[in-house]
């Protein structure tokens, strides 16, 4: 089954075959072994832009934890995209009871609240100890567990590895670069497509704000791909 997370977040492996396919490579097979590394250093290069770019609100997951009866504490791991937590990165936390709204713990158990440890009842607060998320008091029955935190930016690296930022976005980019490096004519279009998808991509992180890459749009130069000493890259304005 699927979830949204892997229908946005693709793989760098799933990501690669697009790629090798909108090239004009083999995708599938020995063949497509040819040019891996270089369509990885595509992709691989346009993650770290678009996160470098992009606001930390579109690092930010909606987590979730499965508490049990009698049972404390518990690893920083979203259960849902199976992805550690950073406990220095973690926004807030809320109950889930039933199909009420979610009530928000308070972080911080005193050491007298520990002390009650035959206490079982709905939690209230939190705390990180001992490298694992402590709630108080200890759960009476199960009850899911929401962490709202800031993901770092992933490892992009093996196949099965899922960018922190919308796959759609790094495909764009590995194609405007791939067509320029294959002197495809069609290589800037696609280099103003990936422009105006990040822009909007970044205005959508600030809700109604308008905001452009490099600062104001006013009097700004068409994206272009361009040639370096480095090879090819991606100049906006």
């Amino acid at each position: 089954m699927t979830t949204g997370f892997d229908e946005r977040y693709e793989t760098l492996g799933a990501l690669r075959a697009k790629l090798q396919t909108r090239l004009g490579f083999i995708s599938s097979g020995p063949g497509a072994l040819n040019n891996r590394d270089l369509m990885n250093s595509f992709l691989q290069e346009g993650h770290d832009l678009i996160c470098e770019e992009v606001d930390v609100k579109a690092m930010r997951r909606r987590g979730m934890i499965r508490l049990t009866k009698g049972s404390s504490k518990y690893d920083w791991v979203n259960d849902v995209l199976d992805e550690d937590i950073d406990p220095t990165r973690v926004e807030s936390m809320w109950i889930q009871y039933g199909s009420d709204d979610p009530i928000k713990l308070e972080q911080g158990i005193s050491e007298i609240d520990r002390a009650q440890i035959d206490f079982l009842s709905f939690p209230t607060r939190w705390d990180n100890s001992a490298s694992q998320i402590e709630v108080w008091p200890t759960p009476d029955q199960a009850y899911d567990l929401i962490v709202w935190y800031v993901a770092p930016k992933s490892r992009f690296e093996q196949d099965a590895d899922r960018p922190s930022v919308p796959s759609s976005l790094v495909l764009m980019y590995a194609i405007a670069m791939g067509k320029a490096h294959f002197r495809h004519p069609d290589a800037q279009a696609y280099g103003g497509m990936f422009e105006r998808r990040l822009r909007t991509f970044k205005a959508d992180q600030h809700e109604n704000q308008r905001h452009f890459m490099g600062g104001s749009g006013a009097g700004k130069r068409p994206a272009q791909v361009v040639r370096s000493a480095n090879g090819y890259r991606l100049r906006v304005g």
